[in-house]
């Protein structure tokens, strides 16, 4: 009697335990962060411990998939204590047929039922269970932790997958935080237009909107104000690149190899001054030549440039070949023009 009350504690445990994993599993995937920063940022403690998860996905979800063996492995000893108080026999037949019959049970209780409802209410389900999957995030750690840091390591060795997958993932995510903010009324249409725009460009090659170094409008680097002023007018430019070549006149690289660009010269600035173009010579940002349009965007807001070099070769000391010119206008009218 009290090896079958041994095993009926031990398999309720294991099953509940399977139920409580599965379950914060699908609702960890499902939970909104945008709704937990508000409520966590409102000072709701519940909130805050979720919040706490989602900054630390990784280790988190390796907690989880502990957790889930452990349970499994209850229900496994359960199992075996009750057929060993039922069967005097030797060999494993009867604790094989067992488990073969109970499976659809842990399947339904443990898995399938627990899923589909934190599927359809993973706050609730994540901000009731949360002190005790912090007791177990921390518990946890020592087997946590190098999971985790193996899963980083691994996403190194293939960094191009991950990050597609990343991608995907992320994307998904922010289309449901979108419309979750559209259907409470925080965004416009302007502002969906805006978000299609930015994830339907963004992914494209930056050497797609790059302008062919010997088609940049440039002047030498001696060139007089009087001149640079001139031609930019005529052309309707906003920034000259300057390059190496002896003085003569404005223009066009026919090979960024025989006259670099040495960096470039906002028009207004030259304007509003009455120094030499060279006095305001910025320099021009290098960016690796499969960037995509948004990392470069990103990368010449960082620098606070307007123009940056796309090069063949992003080694950190300014090699490589240039390919292209690219134009931070450019890059914002394509991601955010159309709107």
């Amino acid at each position: 009697m009290t090896a079958l009350l041994t095993a009926a504690g031990l398999f309720a445990l294991g099953v509940y335990l399977s139920a409580l994993f599965s379950g914060a599993e699908t609702a960890f995937y499902r939970i909104s962060t945008l709704r937990l920063s508000f409520h966590a940022a409102a000072g709701k403690r519940r909130a805050s411990r979720v919040l706490r998860f989602a900054e630390q996905p990784a280790r988190f979800v390796a907690t989880l998939l502990v957790g889930n063996n452990v349970a499994n492995y209850l229900t496994t000893a359960a199992i075996g204590v009750a057929v060993a108080a039922f069967s005097t026999g030797g060999g494993g037949a009867p604790e094989v047929i067992a488990t073969w019959l109970i499976s659809p049970v842990v399947f339904v209780c443990g898995e399938l039922l627990p899923k589909r409802l934190c599927y359809l209410a993973p706050s609730y389900f994540l901000g009731r269970q949360s002190s005790f999957l912090l007791v177990i995030f921390k518990l946890a750690a020592p087997v946590s932790i190098p999971l985790a840091g193996l899963a980083r390591l691994l996403e190194k060795d293939d960094e191009s997958d991950s990050r597609r997958v990343g991608g995907v993932l992320g994307r998904g995510r922010l289309i449901e935080v979108l419309d979750e903010g559209h259907r409470a009324g925080l965004l416009t249409d302007v502002q969906d237009r805006l978000t299609e725009n930015v994830l339907h460009a963004a992914p494209g090659r930056a050497r797609e909107r790059a302008t062919p170094p010997e088609r940049a409008v440039s002047f030498p680097l001696a060139c007089t104000r009087d001149e640079l002023l001139a031609k930019a007018v005529a052309l309707g430019v906003r920034e000259v690149l300057l390059t190496a070549e002896p003085a003569g006149g404005a223009s066009t690289v026919p090979a960024a190899e025989a006259a670099p660009f040495v960096g470039y010269v906002k028009v207004a600035d030259v304007a509003a001054g009455d120094r030499a173009p060279r006095d305001w010579l910025r320099p021009l940002p290098r960016i690796a030549e499969g960037a995509t349009r948004l990392e470069a965007l990103a990368e010449l807001r960082r620098e606070g440039d307007a123009v940056g070099l796309l090069i063949s070769r992003a080694d950190g000391s300014g090699g490589g070949r240039v390919v292209g010119v690219l134009n931070e206008r450019g890059l914002l009218r394509e991601l955010f023009g159309r709107v």
